[in-house]
């Protein structure tokens, strides 16, 4: 009896010890899963702040520059080509962002321009010319075509612009447009810096600008430039499997502009 005593007593403790081990296995599993939830949200929402961040800033940039071509607009200096052309070189010499800019007559004709480049040149059939001729005109980012061996390119990479341009009208009658070529150079350097900061909490992320007419990648990295982002994009933040199998934590902010 004795004997059955001490058997019924080990087989007790032994169960009382399997349940309290797998009650730990549970609730340090339970506790791990939550641990990870709680650094996923954490993690996504400072990825989806740091996009609407990057959005800011690209939108107030972009705001800037149009602001300072509207501004330039409404100048008499702009009704003479030799005075067009000084101040659109003054303006190039402390906006370095504006690789170039012009004034075209009523055909389309460059009639002045930021160091004379494309005078005498035509760009009626380009869309800085062709769009601006009733209302302001910002374009998508593109490569450049006319002053693609132009303008200077130390980095040896292929030139991008984004392109400002309004209508030039004077007693009511349309005159021409002022055009300009925003180096997109620009948008790299607010990535860059964007990196850094990002960088500095994990060298595992990394950021892209893309394009939300046909998902392309504007900015990134450099083997997707050009290229469609391997997903779709959906505002937030969320975990998301790539066209590579690979799952990665997606924060993601669109683009509204500022102001007008």
């Amino acid at each position: 009896m004795k004997s059955f005593s001490m058997r019924l007593g080990l087989i007790l403790a032994l169960s009382i010890a399997t349940l309290v081990f797998l009650l730990t296995i549970t609730l340090t599993y339970m506790t791990s899963q939550r641990s990870a939830a709680s650094l996923e949200a954490e993690i996504g929402e400072r990825l989806s702040m740091t996009s609407h961040q990057l959005v800011d800033k690209l939108d107030f940039y972009m705001w800037s520059r149009y602001q300072e071509v509207q501004l330039l607009q409404g100048l008499d200096a702009l009704n003479d080509p030799a005075s067009s052309r000084a101040l659109l070189d003054q303006v190039q010499t402390n906006i370095p962002a504006f690789s170039w800019m012009g004034v075209t007559d009523a055909s389309g004709n460059v009639v002045a321009s930021t160091n004379g480049i494309l005078e005498g040149a035509s760009i009626k059939e380009r869309p800085v010319f062709l769009e601006a001729q009733t209302e302001p005109f910002i374009g998508d980012v593109h490569e450049a075509v006319l002053l693609a061996e132009l303008l200077p390119n130390p980095s040896g990479e292929v030139l991008q612009f984004v392109d400002i341009s309004v209508p030039l009208v004077r007693d009511g009658t349309f005159q021409g447009v002022l055009a300009t070529h925003l180096s997109w150079e620009w948008g790299n350097e607010v990535l860059r810096h964007f990196n850094r900061t990002l960088h500095h909490q994990s060298e595992y992320t990394d950021l892209f600008v893309v394009s939300g007419r046909d998902n392309t990648v504007l900015l990134g990295p450099d083997h997707l430039v050009g290229k469609p982002l391997p997903t779709s994009l959906k505002e937030g933040w969320h975990v998301d499997t790539w066209q590579d199998g690979t799952s990665y934590l997606t924060g993601v902010a669109t683009g509204e502009g500022y102001k007008d």
